[in-house]
Order: structure tokens, then C-alpha cells, then sequence
């Protein structure tokens, strides 16, 4: 994979290619419009079908690609606790979705995640940071396990 990055003032953009299947090419650009991020992205093989991104702050985001429509929303509520919370759906269409997710740092460090959808889908992970370290190699590896 090929990635190349321009960072100007207010626009950051970048195409990645890869180098076994050019023509699959993406390209994406952000800038910044009075406080609100606004992208685009898309495919080199077909540049008319694009993707648009809109963030009036951190916490939102609206993906679209004029038919479908994926809106993001993040609330950090304190330094352990997080919410997300993502609804999708396409235009014209009964198709949609929607999800609830919570995140909690425990007091060893380790993250307790459960994730909720409209299929009834529950999804429980618990990962934590192993770290160690083997002193004849000086050898240091961080290690994340999920379980459940």
C-alpha cells in the first residue's frame, strides 16, 4: 500500500494505493468551515460515487453517500467512563439500525465493554494490559487479550 498525505493549512488529504491493484485507489480530503469538519472520500475507479462526512464537533458525526446515511455520536462522561451511541439507515428504504456501546476503565486498568444492537446482540469484552519484561534478552512486550 502506497499512502501519501498532504497536510495545508485548513486541508488534510491523502490517496492510498495499492501497489498490487492500482485502480482500487481511494482518495480522502477534510477541512475545517467555521468549526465544522466536512470531508469527502472516494474511490479513483469511480470518482462520481462519493462519500461525505460532516462533524459539527468531536462528539457527531454524519457519514452519507447521499443514500446512506451513518450518524456517530460519542460522549466521554468522565476519565473511565464512555457512551457511543450509532444509528444507520438508508433513504427509501425500512433498512436501519442502531446500536448503544459503554465503556469503564476498572481500577486495574483493564476496559469492560458492552455493546448492544437492534438484533438483540450483546457483546461483552473484557481486555486488559499485560506488560512483562524477560531480563537475559531485555525483552518488553505489551500484550491486549479480549475474553468473552
Amino acid at each position: 500500500m502506497l499512502k501519501t498525505k498532504l497536510t495545508a493549512a485548513n486541508v488534510v488529504a491523502g490517496l492510498d494505493v495499492p501497489v498490487n491493484d492500482p485502480a482500487t485507489a481511494t482518495f480522502h480530503a477534510a477541512t475545517d468551515v467555521k468549526g465544522i469538519t466536512v470531508g469527502v472520500s472516494g474511490g479513483l475507479s469511480n470518482i462520481c460515487a462519493l462519500n461525505y462526512c460532516i462533524s459539527p464537533c468531536s462528539q457527531y458525526v454524519l457519514e452519507t453517500n447521499l443514500k446512506n446515511f451513518n450518524l456517530h455520536m460519542y460522549n466521554k462522561v468522565d476519565s473511565s467512563t464512555a457512551l457511543a451511541c450509532q444509528t444507520s439507515w438508508t433513504s427509501g428504504s425500512a433498512d436501519s439500525n442502531f446500536a448503544l456501546a459503554c465503556k469503564r476503565t476498572l481500577a486495574g486498568g483493564a476496559d469492560l465493554s458492552v455493546k448492544a444492537d437492534l438484533s438483540g446482540a450483546v457483546d461483552v469484552a473484557h481486555v486488559s494490559v499485560s506488560t512483562f519484561s524477560v531480563a537475559t534478552k531485555n525483552i518488553h512486550a505489551n500484550l491486549r487479550k479480549k475474553i468473552f
